[in-house]
């Protein structure tokens, strides 16, 4: 039988910022199990991207908060923001080397790195720009790239919060087969 336990489990969270009037989310409860996919709606400041960072294990430790409930999800988390700025390093010449800065820094071996990287750029439709400067690249492109780096550490937990919002319908349509 199949180890069934929740990929992340949160109980009765409730966070709230500093200096906020009323909590950014109040007491949510949710299981995920290994391999399933989840969509949260809402409006804007609903709580959507607070959940994500909660989910991301970067409350309170990065993101200050006030902090009550429990998160139990992996180590480490990818995560992948709405804006793909957010998500690059600015340290590598080529799509390729930043691919491969993240996977540099979990001491991926480099024949591993190269079947990863060439996955991950493949799998969001990306492989031919594997030669460009990442800041030569359209928003979109960028996006694609940040969410090929998250997915080529091959993350217990995949978290993209808004990270269609600057991809065209060709790069939406490659998130959704992930």
């Amino acid at each position: 039988m199949r180890d069934q336990r929740p990929v992340l489990e949160i109980r009765d969270l409730t966070v709230r910022y500093p200096a906020a009037q009323r909590d950014a989310l109040r007491e949510v409860s949710l299981a995920l199990q290994p391999n399933a996919f989840l969509s949260i709606a809402g409006r804007h400041g609903a709580g959507k991207s607070t959940l994500c960072l909660a989910a991301a294990g970067l409350l309170p430790r990065v993101v200050r908060a006030g902090v009550r409930g429990t998160v139990a999800g992996p180590t480490p988390t990818g995560l992948v923001l709405a804006d793909p700025a957010a998500g690059l390093s600015g340290a590598r010449a080529t799509v390729r080397e930043e691919v491969a800065f993240g996977l540099e820094n979990l001491g991926v071996p480099r024949d591993a790195m190269d079947s990863r990287i060439e996955r991950a750029l493949a799998a969001l439709g990306i492989a031919g720009l594997a030669g460009r400067a990442p800041e030569s690249l359209s928003r979109g492109e960028q996006q694609r790239l940040v969410i090929a780096t998250a997915l080529a550490m091959d993350p217990p937990l995949l978290v993209l919060d808004e990270a269609a919002a600057e991809l065209d319908p060709g790069g939406t349509e490659a998130l959704s087969g992930l």
